[in-house]
């Protein structure tokens, strides 16, 4: 048993120093554009071109992950959960997945599309059971997100600091080999990163205000995972500044498209779930997402957060908690979270001098999704993962140390919460022992979360 601590002690020093080491490159970012040439003024040069060296970070992180695959050659039973559920959609079809299908599959139709996809797939190699091609196959949607969501970064980068030819490529670097994401994809193989890569570009083309293409993506997200409706006040946050906007301007246009946007994305969102409909009726998905929310009746899932703090874990939501349940707190601090992200996002838009635009977006998501996560019942192990990217997005945006410090910090949390939960998977006797860090990683993220609230909201016009 202690040497089975002493193993995952070890692999979360592993995992801390991997974070570390993306803040000392961060700190010494100033040092990399010796290394790197403009692709147009070096074309004799073209390996250290930035199209070269991000290319060449792609393949380095496929390379690990797939070595990865190789090396530990034994699936989480989720990522096998998933694998029965694409070949559960090829077998009984569509129509019949979600009355038929094994386990109560719980997951909207958008990444079941895929799921399918990646089951003739696997079938066409003939193998099966714990073979790591198949499991790579599994996985490489996965992957493809993880670069995905590096070139969203790195294009956030770009639009904010044109001129700097270092930034965007060091911070897609830092994403594409920060441990909880290789974890939650390459160790895991769940669809966190998927969303992670969908949101950040549905976010990327609403600072772009090509609102069409960012309210698609959005429907994507939605139809990926259910958590990505935490992200609807954002949306109609922007739809009401741009209502302001037009009132002011008096431009119909400018709340015009927003509209537009909506009302083809909400018939979008029911056209795809149409092949899953039993009946043909689409919606459907509106009780599955019901049943989904009321389905985990616990204060916290595993999660790092205030009710992991004070002994939710694998407790009921009406446990009490302080006068009220745990619920209801959870309910109380979901309202405010929401103010929260709005007082952020229209004060920082409309207050923030140094805001160039679209930045406001980025923080007000994530000090939603933060408080959320951190505040709120029925959260999973892996949920706080959305923060990572965002964190790590708001640095390219603005370029400062002390919230590149903010990643590091959600980064580690989310990495010991993943670790934790996998230790119970392969090492069975371990969890119970290891429930001694939940205290602990819960009093940080509450902590930082306090610290982003204060820099969002109370500043003084020039800080930030």
């Amino acid at each position: 048993m202690y040497e089975k601590l002493d193993w995952f002690e070890w692999f979360l020093i592993i995992g801390f120093l991997t974070i570390g080491l993306s803040l000392f490159l961060y700190n010494n970012r100033h040092n990399f554009h010796r290394f790197i040439r403009n692709p147009v003024k070096s074309k004799k040069n073209a390996v250290f071109n930035e199209l070269a060296i991000f290319i060449w970070l792609c393949f380095a992180s496929l390379l690990l992950r797939t070595i990865l695959v190789f090396a530990i050659n034994r699936p989480v039973w989720d990522f096998n959960l998933f694998m029965i559920w694409g070949d559960n959609i090829n077998d009984l079809g569509m129509k019949a997945f979600y009355a038929e299908g094994d386990y109560s599959p719980d997951y909207p139709p958008g990444y079941l599309y895929i799921l399918a996809l990646l089951s003739k797939l696997r079938r066409m190699t003939g193998l099966y059971g714990w073979h790591p091609i198949p499991q790579l196959i599994g996985m490489f949607p996965l992957f493809i997100s993880d670069i995905l969501s590096a070139l969203g970064i790195y294009k956030l980068s770009k639009h904010y600091k044109p001129d700097c030819q270092y930034l965007g490529l060091i911070l897609a670097a830092v994403y594409l080999f920060s441990p909880p994401v290789i974890m939650d994809s390459a160790l895991w193989g769940q669809t966190d990163t998927v969303l992670s890569a969908i949101l950040i570009w549905s976010f990327y083309f609403l600072i772009k205000r090509r609102e069409f293409l960012s309210a698609f993506l959005f429907t994507v997200a939605l139809l990926t995972k259910p958590q990505a409706a935490l992200f609807t006040p954002v949306y109609i946050f922007y739809i009401c500044d741009c209502a302001f906007l037009a009132t002011v301007k008096k431009e119909a246009v400018l709340i015009l498209r927003p509209l537009a946007a909506l009302a083809t994305s909400i018939v979008l969102f029911f056209v795809i779930c149409i092949p899953f409909a039993s009946d043909g009726n689409p919606f459907y998905i509106i009780d599955l997402y019901l049943s989904t929310m009321t389905r985990y009746r616990m204060a916290s899932l595993g999660a790092f957060n205030l009710h992991g703090l004070f002994g939710g874990v694998g407790a009921p939501i009406d446990k009490p908690l302080y006068y009220l349940t745990h619920a209801k707190w959870s309910e109380i601090f979901i309202v405010l979270s929401v103010i929260a992200s709005g007082l952020t996002f229209f004060l920082n838009k409309y207050r923030r001098k140094n805001f160039s635009g679209g930045e406001h977006i980025v923080l007000s998501a994530l000090v939603l999704y933060t408080s959320v996560y951190t505040l709120a019942t029925a959260m999973h192990e892996r949920y706080l993962f959305p923060s990572v990217i965002l964190s790590l997005a708001f640095v390219a945006a603005i370029d400062k140390k002390q919230y590149f410090k903010l990643f590091c910090v959600i980064s580690a949390v989310n990495y010991a919460c993943i670790s934790l939960s996998l230790a119970g998977y392969y090492l069975p006797e371990f969890n119970q022992d290891a429930h001694s860090f939940i205290p602990v990683f819960s009093a940080i993220i509450i902590c930082t979360l306090g610290w982003l609230i204060k820099e969002a909201l109370f500043f003084n016009g020039k800080n930030l």
